[in-house]
């Protein structure tokens, strides 16, 4: 067994200053060389060591141990990697070949909160290699955490499999994606994640489901709507797939969460045009009207308007919408549309905002579109599904409000631009 204080030599809490940047990988001895190449959530074992230390931060990484050659992948491209069993004398990470882990037990493991001589940090090269002996020799680790696996057999792969796929979920999830829709969509994703289909074709076919909804609440009467309705649910339950899909194979890429993001606010702006559509067919209360009226525009006009802002932000490496006047962005707070909208655009610079936008943080989880999916299905059978513009209303609203501090912004940055030049 592997000494826990050699891999180990920090206590729990004490976060890594500065953060380790280089890794030592070691294959136990014996390995067979086709269990590292057997894919592991459609990624073969050892490349997928690599690349999940990579995600996490790391340029260095040693392989000792390895009979064959390193992995070739482009995706490799900017590590400094190299088969030797020497190590450099700095703060290191020591880990089996052999281990497959959730992303966030490493997180843990390198931010202080969690200790295991699974993933060990060693301060020296002299504990590096230490502990690569004790692994190479074959001697297992004094205990496995949950969140990690260690493969040695048909039954262990299984098991990591399994794991890759539920820790496929975002932290960010909202209650009913975390409770069900993720149910669903990883058990999609499990029998995805071994075939050619990639994330950007799932974003598509989900893309469809979403059109047909709208379709089908546009052909009117109660059977459209409520298949309307159910469509749209099942598009809220499948946008999960493509994510999970990149994240397991490591295919993340700016132009998939673009499309991904863009993707979903069509469709959640055709699903409301044609809930508008069908209410407008009728005799709908003046204030129904207004209110319908404000909604579409918010999501149609301010939400494209506010996105594309944010975008222009970050390309300039801003990362945050500026919104010249604070008062105003207070009200854009007080409206809560950054709760609703991920929090991250209307946020000062220098801080998170007050007690009422923390208070609106914590709320923020019954107004993702996973619950309102369900809320819409809901209204959808019991034949009140235009109802649902009541609550959108102030939502829109607040788009809009957050598409005029777009405009100003943008206004003022092209004057002061126009006038430094």
């Amino acid at each position: 067994m592997l000494a826990g204080h050699r891999g180990t030599p920090r206590t729990e809490g004490a976060a890594v200053n500065p953060p380790v940047t280089a890794a030592l990988v070691v294959i136990p001895r014996g390995t067979d060389p086709a269990l590292l190449a057997r894919p592991v959530g459609g990624v073969p074992l050892l490349l997928r060591t690599l690349l999940s230390l990579r995600r996490r931060g790391f340029r260095s990484i040693r392989v000792t141990g390895l009979e064959g050659p390193l992995p070739d992948d482009r995706r490799l491209a900017d590590l400094e990697l190299v088969a030797s069993d020497a190590a450099p004398d700095l703060p290191q990470l020591v880990v089996p070949g052999t281990l497959v882990w959730d992303d966030r037990l490493l997180r843990r493991v390198l931010d202080g909160r969690a200790t295991t001589d699974a993933l060990a940090i060693c301060p020296d090269r002299d504990r590096a290699l230490g502990q690569a002996r004790l692994i190479g020799a074959g001697a297992a680790p004094e205990s496995v955490p949950p969140g990690a696996v260690l493969v040695r057999s048909d039954a262990d792969h299984e098991a990591a499999g399994r794991l890759l796929v539920r820790s496929a979920g975002k932290d960010t999830d909202g209650i009913v994606s975390r409770h069900v829709n993720r149910k669903v969509s990883q058990a999609l994703t499990s029998l995805l994640v071994g075939t050619p289909v990639t994330p950007n074709a799932v974003t598509m076919v989900v893309s469809l489901v979403g059109v047909a909804a709208a379709a089908l609440v546009l052909a009117g009467g109660y059977a459209g709507t409520a298949l309307g309705a159910g469509l749209f649910v099942l598009n809220s339950v499948l946008d999960g797939v493509d994510g999970e899909l990149a994240r397991l194979r490591f295919q993340e890429s700016p132009a998939g969460a673009w499309l991904d993001r863009l993707s979903d606010k069509a469709v959640m702006v055709l699903f409301f045009a044609a809930v508008f559509a069908t209410l407008m067919r009728g005799e709908p209360s003046p204030g129904l009207k207004a209110a319908a009226g404000l909604s579409v525009a918010g999501f149609a006009v301010g939400l494209p308007l506010v996105y594309l802002y944010g975008h222009l932000q970050k390309r300039r490496g801003g990362g945050r919408l500026r919104v010249p006047d604070r008062g105003l962005r207070r009200g854009v707070d007080l409206v809560a549309f950054e709760v609703v909208f991920g929090g991250v655009l209307f946020r000062s610079a220098g801080g998170g905002g007050g007690p009422l936008h923390r208070a609106l943080s914590k709320f923020s989880l019954l107004l993702k579109n996973d619950l309102l999916a369900m809320v819409y299905l809901a209204l959808a059978l019991a034949g009140r599904l235009p109802a649902i513009f009541w609550p959108l209303a102030p939502i829109g609203g607040a788009l809009l409000v957050a598409a005029a501090c777009c405009l100003v912004a943008l206004g003022s940055d092209l004057v002061g631009g126009a006038r430094r030049n």
